[in-house]
């Protein structure tokens, strides 16, 4: 394993240890406003949700320049 990856991986973990510690208050639910509309969803799971959608979209483009 080349630090790159390792780094990665450290990261990765730190997040996942960050979300778990931190669960109570992410899937708390919110009022979130779409501009016309409203709706009572967990603020911090739409959150991780976008990270994890955003993480996989660039994993696409990587594995597309290859």
């Amino acid at each position: 394993m080349n630090l790159r990856t390792i780094a990665l991986l450290i990261t990765f973990a730190l997040i996942g240890i960050f979300i778990t510690l931190n669960w109570a208050l992410i899937s708390q639910n919110m009022p979130l406003h779409f501009g016309v509309a409203q709706f009572d969803a967990p603020l911090g799971l739409v959150l991780v949700g976008m990270i994890i959608t955003l993480s996989a979209l660039f994993l696409l483009y990587i594995v597309y320049l290859q």
